[in-house]
């Protein structure tokens, strides 16, 4: 099919898998194709407005600049790239079903054990005039598979009319200024957790300080804690003084805490990593008065705001050293602008936070870096689960910063859910939830 680079024009590509066979329906491969979308996009400069990964094809939004305007190069480089990257992977997980259906002889071989493992800086320097140069001189003639089909459909849009044709609703897979990057989080950020040394002491492994809880919500507090004392040495409280009940009904379900008073507040905050507000605190002006004057005085000290804290929380007192963990309502009254990807990313750089945008995909975002999190069920939407995650992530973020300590507690989490979810459906509840906790992360 002729191709034609024509100036200001975007492209609306189609590309088919071999055969047209359903290889997209393993999320590992899907993200191949979305990790080398953000590198080409970046090596060759171009606007990547919207893409859509279907089982057996790809669409793609592309608009070139001056400098890279050859479409056909731009695809040739990304096909042969994906093409050996899903191979490899495919081998890696013994598909040998996969294989075979990529096969062009029926056969199963295997790549070379350096194939695919370059540098992305290396890339560039693999380029020659058809999909067979992805491969090393040496193996041109072995190449024994193929992902793609030979060509690729491209279709130049020219006005905003074809545009609508082409996608009858174009809000749904376009990316309306700048193509986001997240990457999914796996388990190996559970090697990057603090390890307590053999000869360490009480304290020296992470100290948590809480306040939240009320007469009428004193589950919450109580879930944020069980979770938390399963990582950290000492765990200091602090509630309304007067709801005394709550103190009481908390203290007979667990000894793993340490009351403290408004007046010792001050001293506590010193020899703690890291402060948890909000799970059932309550929304009235003296808890608002108090976290805002605790950001505003404890600048270079770790916070997760969770809950009621983010309907007290001034935006002005926000800062790096910060987490706040919204679910989508939350993010819009907080922000006053719709939640998703790309607000996220705008309101993480605009303030210097880190947020937790929670949802069926949990999605986290630092001033610099977006990434989100599949892991969990809908047997999570019970009362408390959120409070376990509160916990699970402020215990973490006493010896580790705060995006890997988000990053891990989110996984955790998830997958403890999802370990219940294989034995018991939907029917577990956040106190299941906390026992697997320690089993996840052994």
């Amino acid at each position: 099919m002729k191709k034609y680079n024509l100036k200001n024009q975007v492209h609306f590509i189609t590309i088919n898998t071999y055969k047209k066979y359903w290889l997209f329906k393993k999320e590992n491969l899907c993200q191949i194709v979305i990790d080398n979308l953000n590198f080409y996009r970046r090596k060759f400069s171009f606007k990547l407005l919207g893409y859509v990964i279907m089982p057996n094809h790809l669409h793609l939004l592309i608009q070139l600049n001056k400098k890279y305007n050859d479409i056909s190069k731009v695809m040739r480089d990304f096909k042969k790239f994906t093409s050996v990257q899903i191979i490899k992977q495919l081998i890696k997980e013994n598909e040998k079903d996969l294989l075979k259906t990529f096969s062009m002889t029926g056969k199963i071989f295997n790549y070379p054990s350096t194939l695919g493992t370059a540098r992305s800086s290396d890339r560039a320097s693999l380029s020659a005039e058809s999909e067979d140069s992805a491969y090393p001189t040496s193996f041109r003639k072995k190449r024994k598979y193929s992902v793609w089909m030979n060509d690729f459909y491209d279709f130049n849009i020219y006005s905003e009319n074809l545009l609508l044709w082409v996608l009858p609703d174009p809000q749904i897979g376009l990316v309306s200024k700048k193509f986001i990057y997240m990457k999914k989080i796996n388990k190996l950020i559970f090697k990057k957790l603090y390890q307590p040394p053999k000869n360490s002491h009480k304290g020296d492994n992470g100290v948590l300080l809480i306040l939240a809880g009320s007469k009428k919500y004193h589950g919450a507090p109580w879930y944020a804690i069980e979770a938390a004392s399963k990582i950290v040495d000492l765990i200091y409280f602090h509630s309304d003084p007067m709801a005394m009940r709550l103190m009481e009904e908390i203290k007979k379900k667990t000894p793993s805490f340490i009351v403290v008073s408004k007046k010792e507040l001050s001293k506590t905050i010193q020899k703690s990593d890291c402060l948890l507000i909000g799970p059932g605190w309550g929304k009235n002006e003296a808890n608002k008065k108090l976290i805002n004057n605790l950001l505003k005085k404890h600048k270079n000290k770790k916070f997760v705001l969770d809950a009621d804290a983010l309907a007290l929380v001034n935006l002005k007192q926000l800062n790096k050293n910060i987490l706040i963990t919204p679910h989508s309502s939350e993010f819009k009254k907080l922000f006053n602008i719709k939640a998703n990807q790309e607000n996220l990313k705008k309101m993480a750089k605009k303030y210097r936070v880190n947020i937790l945008l929670k949802g069926k995909k949990d999605i986290i975002c630092s001033p610099q870096a977006c990434f989100f999190n599949t892991r969990g069920n809908q047997g999570m939407t019970k009362g408390g689960t959120g409070d376990v995650l509160a916990g699970l992530i402020s215990a973490l973020a006493c010896k580790n910063d705060l995006l890997t300590a988000t990053k891990a507690g989110c996984l955790v989490n998830g997958l403890a859910g999802d370990k219940l979810y294989k034995k018991y459906k939907v029917y577990y509840n956040a106190r299941d939830l906390i026992k697997e906790i320690p089993k996840i992360l052994k």
